[in-house]
């Protein structure tokens, strides 16, 4: 087991995952996990006039939306359980009052991101791949499925969102950013897009990201990395911070 350098709440993530972050590396669930834990962080501090967002570890869909091999009952207790977790680590009490939902999806070694926006009764895919492939085929049953688990999770408390749920049409977009040929940055597009989107029109939404440019993505890897490693919910902060500093202090002089 490697030295853990990230722990908030119930997320956790070691030195061996956030290698992950390295250029030409697919991003690990680890710390796709943490970033979500970061962004529940931050919305103590969030503008007033900004939504209130919340963001879902993949931990909360990976055995409920996207595999389905268990049972129908038994996946929806889950999804309720792990999202309520999730729910801990931000400053929002009732989920009910909260604007935006966001879920990052990993499917067959693909991260994407599907967003609830209550307040607009919108449904939306966010994707940084640009093939042009039905969604069926290239979702499976994902953007269905959380739409009807989601459902069954606020009928319960808020009927007004399960109607929502139940009305809103999923819609894929179309930023022009996407890129059908960048596979391996697909965590990096998500952490961005969680970042960034607080459901501004796509024309409006200014995320710096450029297609075909790699170099923006290789920032924000090392952006990210030491976000993460020192975001004040982190409670290894100042070990990472100590270590930092010492390895600094060991350095030989230059010649």
């Amino acid at each position: 087991m490697g030295r853990t350098i990230f722990s908030a709440g119930v997320r956790s993530a070691t030195w061996e995952n956030f290698l992950s972050l390295t250029p030409g590396s697919q991003v690990d669930v680890a710390v796709i996990d943490a970033w979500a834990a970061v962004l529940n962080f931050l919305e103590h501090s969030k503008p007033r006039s900004a939504p209130s967002r919340h963001f879902a570890s993949t931990f909360t869909t990976l055995t409920t939306v996207v595999d389905t091999s268990r049972g129908w009952e038994q996946r929806v207790v889950w999804f309720r359980e792990r999202l309520m977790m999730d729910l801990r680590a931000s400053p929002y009490e009732n989920i009910t009052a909260i604007d935006m939902i966001f879920f990052p999806i990993l499917r067959c070694g693909h991260y994407f991101l599907l967003c609830f926006d209550f307040v607009r009764g919108r449904y939306e895919i966010i994707d940084n791949d640009s093939y042009p492939t039905a969604k069926v085929d290239k979702y499976g049953g994902c953007v269905d499925v959380l739409k009807a688990i989601l459902f069954e999770f606020f009928e319960a408390i808020s009927p007004s969102r399960a109607t929502v749920c139940a009305g809103a049409v999923s819609k894929r977009l179309q930023m022009g950013w996407r890129d059908s040929k960048n596979k391996i940055n697909c965590g990096i597009f998500l952490m961005r897009h969680m970042e960034t989107y607080v459901g501004q029109r796509v024309r409006d939404w200014e995320c710096g990201l450029v297609k075909g440019d790699y170099t923006v993505l290789h920032k924000l890897r090392l952006r990210y990395m030491n976000e993460l490693v020192t975001s004040q919910c982190n409670v290894m902060r100042e070990d990472n911070l100590a270590r930092a500093y010492q390895s600094i202090l060991v350095q030989p002089p230059s010649t």
